[in-house]
């Protein structure tokens, strides 16, 4: 496993540093009424600070402690799955251990992992590299490339079998869409893994975290959440907040580039 270097564009407001079932997006959204999730793409605001950053060994990177315990992607434990339901059962991407409902994507070559700690609607968004993708994303040396965007539109567990989406079918897994338009789940995790024994697509990949819609109508000043890649063994973690007013009933392309990283086609990054 080569050095992994992963870029950071930190473009939401920081916090500190570091380390259920899918719902259909067609349910009514706490109080105000109906809402469908086909609706235009926005975005999150304006960038406040950027930065880079570089892992090796296995241990994660940061400087300072979340404002919780961050998923462990070596073993899967973490406090945001929830509890286990009736007959032992947890939502799709996550098993029952101790009674707790813990990540099952540990043996993934590549996982994503976007958590968070209070019950509002975020998004993870996973732009991986396909010649010749509807999706665009600008590098950090300010080169481009295609894509395929997996987000809970396309990609997802249970959907990602019915044939490509606008264009593209992604190789990687959206596991599940957790809070969808605030159905109030206790499960406030997404995560993207890819086929165990497989090499991931070569070439640049973009992470970006979205939040959707605001849950509770401007009542949290900041909504913290943290995201998590973890390549082979090398684990790189950035926690940052939004804003109540950076809801953006987001679809394609939304969200904040968080990481950016390369695969090589070995299987290695860069």
């Amino acid at each position: 496993m080569r050095v992994c270097s992963l870029t950071c564009l930190a473009t939401v407001i920081l916090a500190a540093c570091s380390s259920g079932p899918n719902e259909a997006r067609s349910t009514a959204a706490g109080g105000s009424g109906t809402t469908s999730r086909n609706s235009t793409s926005g975005t999150t605001g304006t960038a406040t600070t950027s930065a880079s950053a570089t892992t090796s060994g296995s241990s994660s990177g940061g400087t300072t402690a979340c404002p919780w315990d961050m998923p462990n992607l070596f073993t899967g434990e973490t406090d945001q799955g929830g509890v286990c339901g009736p007959l032992n059962r947890c939502a799709t991407g996550l098993s029952c251990v101790d009674a707790g409902c813990w990540l099952d994507g540990e043996q993934s070559p590549i996982q994503i992992v976007l958590s968070w700690s209070v019950t509002q609607d975020l998004d993870l968004h996973v732009v991986e590299p396909e010649a010749g993708g509807p999706d665009t994303e600008t590098l950090p040396d300010g080169g481009s490339v295609q894509g395929c965007e997996i987000y809970y539109g396309r990609g997802l567990e249970g959907m990602a079998d019915a044939g490509p989406v606008n264009g593209c079918q992604p190789v990687g897994r959206l596991s599940r869409d957790s809070q969808a338009i605030c159905s109030a789940t206790d499960t406030d995790i997404e995560e993207v893994t890819y086929p165990v024994g497989q090499l991931p697509p070569a070439g640049w990949y973009t992470v970006r975290a979205d939040l959707w819609t605001d849950c509770d109508n401007g009542a949290t000043a900041l909504i913290p959440f943290g995201v998590q890649v973890r390549i082979g063994n090398q684990v790189r973690t950035y926690c940052g907040s939004f804003t109540p007013a950076q809801a953006d009933q987001g679809n394609e392309g939304s969200g904040t580039t968080i990481f950016q990283f390369e695969m090589l086609p070995d299987g290695g990054s860069l």
